[in-house]
């Protein structure tokens, strides 16, 4: 959930080991939710809704070196949904972090739960 739109984009999430990030999806500053294919920032054309909790799923394929991202909004209706998204770093070898972040810290990102599954 966001409660506001910040000078940057909000990081919903950020899959990284030491060589680089492998895949990123965002509260862009634009007003849609933005992504990376390799090093290109892609902003959708899906609006943020402010004040509404969604559900966010990235799924990582170190094999393929590419990434899923379905998003849902609180009722499970789909909203976006991209897959075999190339990694941002292409010699990323394994997810050794993972990475949530607001634009500032004004900006009221809020997770209510974060699940890590192998």
């Amino acid at each position: 959930r966001l409660d506001a739109i910040g000078p940057a984009d909000a990081v919903i999430t950020s899959l990284r080991d030491r060589s680089g990030e492998a895949a990123s999806v965002r509260f862009g500053q634009a007003g849609t939710f933005a992504y990376y294919v390799g090093g290109t920032k892609v902003r959708t054309n899906v609006p943020i809704r402010l004040d509404r909790w969604y559900r966010s799923v990235v799924t990582a394929d170190l094999d393929t070196k590419t990434y899923d991202w379905r998003l849902t909004d609180a009722t499970g209706k789909q909203v976006l949904r991209v897959r075999k998204i190339p990694f941002r770093e292409s010699s990323t070898e394994q997810v050794s972090s993972i990475c949530i972040s607001s634009s500032t810290a004004a900006d009221g990102i809020r997770f209510d739960d974060v699940s890590v599954s192998r």
